[in-house]
Parts: structure tokens; C-alpha cells; sequence
């Protein structure tokens, strides 16, 4: 998928005519087309080769009234788990920071963001505790949570189990999820897990979330504190505290590493107080905004009907070349077509969507437009 523009505006022309005549919106004759010439064919003739005339053509044209739609950026859910062991005392604060940084930067670029926070809160834990501030959070803490777009899961994170408290509170989070969106997870923690990355992928499956990115804020190495007792400028993860030399890793984080290769996410180094490039690349992805494949059903002008047999899509490429996409009843019939698009609910629809192979072909034209028809009869997407 390409993202190669930001907050485009999209232009879809809507035909909404009955092709013949455009106040024959509806019929009397008992047929589901919009006459009352007795035939299914959507047209107003007698003969049933689909068209607006009784020439034995197939040839339909469309009177045009055109309207522009702006793109959206795409929804961005992250859930961001915070390690509250006493190990991270030393770390807290400056992780507090970054939070409320990336907080900060979140907002003010507009994204579409839902923000979930699993982490004790300062009344259950006034040393480690963390909650984020305004302009996301609510400006107290606790009880930070300022929905709709960010929730703190108050729970205490142990130093090994972010991962299961992922999962264990996932009924109180799952309401933050949207169709659609990108999922994001950040784990900040001194230690690894106590649980496998193949666990923990699996559970989040059963779960239903497959598709995810994995980012990570961790310690490189294991428990090093003979070495910076010896000397605190030994490594990044030594810290001189009242005069003693102190290890701020309380394990390496091998568990947390596998899973962001795994995703492709980003991986931070905690010693180093690095949160910039995970930070930042939840952030881009976040404001990258791709052609969106969905389109919500306008009101038809007055004196007409919306008549769901009488739709058709084309996708209008960058060279102006029209390529028409044909119907299929559901998502399900997506793998028996090369290119296709469905309703949302086809007894009542109000929104149409193209299929993922569909729109993994329109997103790699930063200049494509989709031009939905409303007036003649649907083209069915033949099978392959």
C-alpha cells in the first residue's frame, strides 16, 4: 500500500438519473426496477437488454451531477502498556515525559487516534503510576481517561507481564477498536517477558486482532549492575544514583525484539531514554493518509429514490483511463473476483465498499478517483 497523499479531496460524480426519464424513480408494476414497463432491466423500455431505449442496443448514457468528497485520514488505534515494577522507578519520570510528548504530537496532527493506556494509575501506585496529560488525557491523574479517544486501563504491570495484561484486559479496551483501523501496541518496560511472542500473536488472534504493528521501549541487555557498580560510565544502562553506580535494566527485552521484527514495528532503547523513533513512527503512519475504500451512500437529490439495483463503481485512474468494477453480494465473493464492490448491508445499505484486492490496486494510484453511478442497472463483477 502507498500513501502519497495527505488529506486529498476526492472526486466522486454521482449519477442520479433513471437513465430515461429522471423522475421515474419508482414503479408500480410490482417489478424491483424504477418504470413501468413490466420487464426487471432498470430501463424504460419493453425489451430487456438493460438500456434506456428499445433499439436493441446495450448502449445506457447517464445525465451527471457531480459533488466533491474529501478523503479522511484512516483510524489509528494504539494501546501503549507501561511496566510498573520497582525497577522502573528511575525510568518512570522521564517515560511520564515522552508520554505526554507524544500525547502532544498525536493531537496536534489531527490523526484519527484512539489511544489506550494499560498502566497503574498514581493512586495505585505513586512511585511507577503513570497517566497522560492534557490535551489527551483529561488534565487529572488519576482518572485521566478522556474519551472517546483515549482510555486509561488502570492495572498494575508487572516487571514480565505486559504481553498477558495485553490480553487479560482486553475486554475493558476492545470498545476503543474500530473496524478498519491500524492497530498499534507499545510495550515501555526495564525487563522481558515471561511469555513467548508466539503466545502471545496466537491469543491476540483468537481475539481477532491479526493484523497489528508491535513497537517496543526496552533495555538492550540483561542486569549488569557489578559493572556499573564498578563504574557507572561503563554503559548506556548505568546510572549514578546518590553516588552509586546502578544498573537501570532489569532484563533485555529478547521477547519484545522478536515480536517488532516480526511486524515490522520500531524499537526503542530505554536506557538511552531513546522513545523518538517508536514514537515517531506510530506518528507518521498515523498521518499518512491512503485513498479510502469505503464511501457512505449520499441522499439522492429531490424527487428521487435510491434504488440499490441501479448502482455501478469505476475507478478512474491518473491517465484518465475509466476501469468499471463489478458487484459482488459479499465480502465472501472478494477471492472469486478479480475486482469487485459490495454493500454494507445489501437490504438496506448505506455504504459501499470495494473489495481488499480492489483497493490495494486503487491506493497505488496517488491520483485515482472513484466515480459511483446511481441510475442504471448494476454490473454484476464476472468470476474469474
Amino acid at each position: 500500500m502507498m500513501f502519497k497523499t495527505l488529506f486529498c479531496a476526492l472526486l466522486v460524480t454521482l449519477f442520479v438519473t433513471s437513465c430515461e426519464s429522471k423522475s421515474e424513480v419508482g414503479s408500480g408494476d410490482g417489478s424491483p426496477d424504477t418504470d413501468t414497463d413490466g420487464d426487471t432491466d432498470g430501463d424504460t423500455d419493453s425489451d430487456s437488454d438493460g438500456d434506456t431505449d428499445s433499439d436493441g442496443d446495450t448502449d445506457t448514457e447517464c445525465a451527471e451531477i457531480e459533488t466533491e468528497a474529501e478523503n479522511i485520514l484512516e483510524p489509528v488505534d494504539i494501546i501503549i502498556v507501561v511496566d510498573n515494577s520497582g525497577s522502573m522507578t528511575a525510568e518512570s519520570g522521564f517515560t511520564q515525559t515522552n508520554l505526554n510528548s507524544f500525547s502532544t504530537q498525536i493531537t496536534s496532527s489531527g490523526v484519527d487516534a484512539h489511544i489506550v493506556l494499560i498502566s497503574a494509575d498514581t493512586d495505585q501506585d505513586p512511585d511507577e503510576g503513570i497517566c497522560i496529560a492534557a490535551p489527551l488525557g483529561s488534565g487529572t491523574c488519576p482518572n485521566d481517561t478522556n474519551l472517546p479517544n483515549y482510555l486509561h486501563v488502570s492495572q498494575s504491570v508487572s516487571s514480565t507481564d505486559s504481553l498477558s495484561q495485553i490480553i487479560n484486559t482486553h475486554s475493558q479496551w476492545q470498545s476503543m477498536l474500530r473496524v478498519g483501523s491500524h492497530r498499534h501496541f507499545i510495550v515501555i518496560s526495564d525487563d522481558n517477558s515471561s511469555d513467548t511472542a508466539a503466545w502471545f500473536t496466537t491469543e491476540l488472534g483468537t481475539l481477532g486482532i491479526n493484523n497489528f504493528i508491535f513497537h517496543a521501549i526496552t533495555a538492550p541487555v540483561d542486569d549488569i549492575t557489578p559493572i556499573c557498580v564498578v563504574n557507572p560510565a561503563a554503559h548506556q544502562c548505568c546510572m549514578l544514583v546518590l553516588g552509586i553506580g546502578i544498573c537501570i535494566a532489569a532484563g533485555h527485552g529478547v521477547v519484545y525484539e522478536e515480536i517488532v521484527t516480526q511486524t515490522g514495528g520500531g524499537w526503542g532503547d530505554l536506557c538511552l531514554q531513546n522513545f523518538g523513533p517508536v514514537f515517531n513512527q506510530v506518528a507518521l503512519v498515523a498521518t499518512d493518509v491512503s485513498l479510502v475504500c469505503e464511501w457512505v451512500i449520499p441522499d439522492p437529490p429531490i424527487g428521487e429514490v435510491f434504488v440499490s439495483n441501479l448502482v455501478n463503481v469505476d475507478y478512474i485512474d491518473g491517465s484518465l483511463q475509466t476501469h468499471p468494477i463489478g458487484y459482488v453480494a459479499s465480502p465472501g465473493d472478494c477471492s472469486t473476483v478479480t475486482h469487485g464492490w459490495y454493500y454494507d448491508d445489501p437490504s438496506d445499505p448505506t455504504m459501499i465498499y470495494v473489495c481488499p484486492q480492489t483497493c490495494d490496486w486503487i491506493q497505488l494510484d496517488p491520483d485515482a478517483k472513484i466515480v459511483i453511478k446511481f441510475g442504471c442497472e448494476t454490473e454484476v463483477a464476472i468470476p474469474e
